[in-house]
This record gives C-alpha cells, structure tokens and sequence, in this order.
C-alpha cells in the first residue's frame, strides 16, 4: 500500500472532521480555534491521491496551565476502510516529531473514550475524570511527555 504524510493545509482537514468527527454539523464546528496559528501543523494521509487520515497540532497548553513547551492534538481521524494499517499511529508519530523538532516536549489531547487504548499504547496518560463535549460525547484528557 502506497501511503503518503504530508503538511496540508486547514481547509484539508474539514472533509475527513465533518465526515468522521462530527457529522451533520455547521462549518463553524469544523474549524478549530488553533487551525490559523502560525505555528500550527496539519498532517494528511493519503492514498492514492486520497486523504484517507488527518491530524492537526498547535502550540497550546491545557487549561490553567501555563506551559511553554505544551502542543495540543485536535481532529485526529482516519477513514474506516483504513484502520488497522497504522495510518493513525504514523501520524501521530510525525504529529510528535513536528514538536520534538520545535523545541518542545508536551503533547496533550481531549481523547474520544473510544480512543483511549489507541493513545495508551502510544504512550499516553489518562491526566482526567471522563468528561463530556456536547454532541460529540465523552473524553479523557490524555498527556505525553515527548523525550529528545
């Protein structure tokens, strides 16, 4: 299988969010807060030409935390047909070496609970009680101190 990382741009991201991550909803769902900063990274899977995976990054520390070093994960999401291939753990893993190459070792996520072994295994932790987003459903916030 001829799979292909790459940076892409935030308006990339908006068809796999709208069709994995949070269907039927306005485009004002669709675009994070931290998509334009400067410094944000947007990654993108694809196959065939087809962007078939997405994650996006940027420097931003949790709430009531005033960490320089912190990154946080949004709108990771990796078609169906694709799972099970590694396509979210490669992109995470080049997620993670876009902040290593920054200076910076935080990254931290609000995790789907349905996600919580996929980031476990890559080395995450569970850093809160389950809490809930309004129509997306329950989440744990999830940390990972990124070595050099």
């Amino acid at each position: 299988m001829n799979i292909e990382i790459k940076k892409i741009l935030p308006e990339d991201t908006l068809y796999l969010r709208e069709k994995i991550l949070r269907p039927n909803q306005n485009l004002d769902k669709l675009v994070y807060s931290g998509d334009y900063n400067e410094k944000a990274y947007h990654a993108g899977t694809f196959f065939e030409n087809q962007i078939i995976g997405i994650a996006s990054i940027y420097p931003k520390a949790k709430d009531n935390e005033y960490r320089l070093d912190s990154w946080q994960l949004r709108g990771m999401a990796v078609l169906d047909t694709f799972r099970g291939h590694d396509i979210g753990k490669n992109l995470l893993i080049d997620c993670i070496n876009h902040i290593k190459h920054s200076g910076d070792n935080h990254l931290w996520c609000n995790a789907r609970s349905s996600a919580i072994k996929f980031y476990q295994k890559m080395g995450f932790k569970i850093t809160s009680e389950e809490f809930l987003i309004p129509d997306i459903g329950p989440h744990y916030i999830m940390e990972i101190e990124i070595l050099s």
